[in-house]
């Protein structure tokens, strides 16, 4: 074997083995990208249910005062309010990641033939959420900062800030961005994979 084709096999050899060592560091960021969204994911769904629960208490025993003692627990229906952004903002995320765990009208889709073309319409559909999400969550941050800035509240028999809700709406549209992302990765990965 003449020293070039020797040469020639070692450069052929070391860029075969760069390309795999590229391939094996993105499936590293790719794996710690989703461990990291299914992570926060999951701390905003307990947040969100913690929320849900707190809500559920507080409504029982306000109802419980008020049929049996002629009395209230001041703030109740602006708590009530407040609770509703969390439990509604934060688990998407968690829904998005979980079996795609959104409701998906899949009327028009399902009746095409093409199994590309339904793909390319699932690829499409998880940019426009992640696109739509993250715009969301661009509204929110001024809307966050600036009631952040004001301290802004709301006062009847107690006050309660409303910046924490906001900043929750920030949290949970940036979440959904992340999840509809890794979803959109993940799809398009595995059609594309042999």
């Amino acid at each position: 074997m003449s020293l070039e084709s020797r040469m020639q096999r070692m450069i052929e050899e070391r860029s075969t083995s760069g390309h795999q060592t590229l391939w094996v560091i993105l499936r590293r960021i790719k794996t710690g990208y989703d461990l990291v969204t299914k992570s926060l994911a999951y701390g905003a769904l307990l947040l969100g249910g913690l929320c849900t629960l707190s809500m559920m208490v507080i409504i029982t025993v306000n109802v419980t005062l008020r049929t049996f003692f002629d009395g209230h627990i001041p703030g109740t229906i602006t708590f009530v309010q407040i609770a509703m952004i969390p439990i509604i903002f934060l688990p998407l995320a968690w829904a998005a990641l979980t079996n795609e765990g959104h409701i998906r009208v899949t009327m028009l889709v399902s009746r095409l033939k093409s199994a590309n073309v339904r793909h390319k319409f699932s690829l499409l559909a998880n940019l426009i959420t992640a696109a739509f999400s993250a715009l969301v969550a661009v509204a929110a941050t001024d809307k966050a900062i600036k009631s952040w800035s004001l301290d802004e509240a709301i006062r009847s028999e107690i006050t309660i800030p409303v910046w924490p809700a906001r900043f929750l709406i920030l949290i949970g549209s940036l979440l959904l961005t992340l999840s509809v992302l890794a979803i959109t990765v993940r799809f398009h990965h595995d059609t594309k994979s042999p």
